[in-house]
């Protein structure tokens, strides 16, 4: 009861509005925890939601998906494109004319296991339907690449360097705040290196 009143006063609640000891909850309060852009929205929004969530992992009961979401969507397509080009990272090639005829033969034989184990994996229904989308999807990855592959040739790329490839690192700050970020593809030329975000 005074906790409550405490905050319907608009004085500070202290623990109990997510103000805690350093130390107390590692996973946000070390100088190894990661925030992201959503943790810190959050925290500015809410403390005690942050709290909540991010401190004490609380979160309330998801509904099932019906369909896949956008954010579910795209991460299956990733899946799909970093299983694709793969075999060109391996083997340090680049995505352009004269190789793009693997990537598309990848593609189409790695692929629809992905995309179809989809609504299993990230819990949503309907997979009827996402499964009859699939043709469509898979026509317009491929012409992606084939693009791709073009806008390769043109830059004179010589390799891909990675996908879904993790960058990190440090601002000046007191203490330094770490940076990280990932990107869909980085492809090298001879003098310059390119990075490719899928939309």
């Amino acid at each position: 009861v005074l906790v409550e009143q405490r905050r319907r006063s608009f004085g500070n609640a202290g623990a109990f509005e997510g103000a805690i000891d350093h130390g107390l909850v590692p996973q946000i309060t070390s100088a190894n925890a990661v925030w992201s852009a959503s943790r810190l929205e959050s925290y500015l929004t809410c403390g005690f939601q942050f709290f909540g969530g991010y401190g004490l992992k609380l979160h309330g009961i998801k509904q099932e998906m019906i369909d896949a979401d956008a954010a579910t969507r795209g991460i299956v397509i990733h899946e799909i494109l970093q299983s694709a080009l793969e075999p060109l990272i391996q083997a340090g090639d680049p995505l352009s004319s004269g190789t793009v005829e693997s990537a598309v033969a990848h593609l189409r034989a790695s692929g629809p296991a992905i995309w179809q184990r989809a609504p299993q994996q990230y819990g949503f229904g309907h997979a009827g339907l996402w499964n009859l989308d699939m043709n469509v999807s898979f026509d317009q990855l491929e012409a992606l690449l084939r693009r791709e592959a073009e806008a390769s040739d043109n830059l004179a790329i010589t390799k891909v360097l990675g996908a879904e490839t993790t960058f990190e690192g440090s601002i000046a700050l007191e203490p330094p705040m770490r940076v990280m970020g990932i990107v869909d593809r980085i492809d090298q030329g001879e003098s310059l290196t390119v990075i490719v975000d899928y939309k």
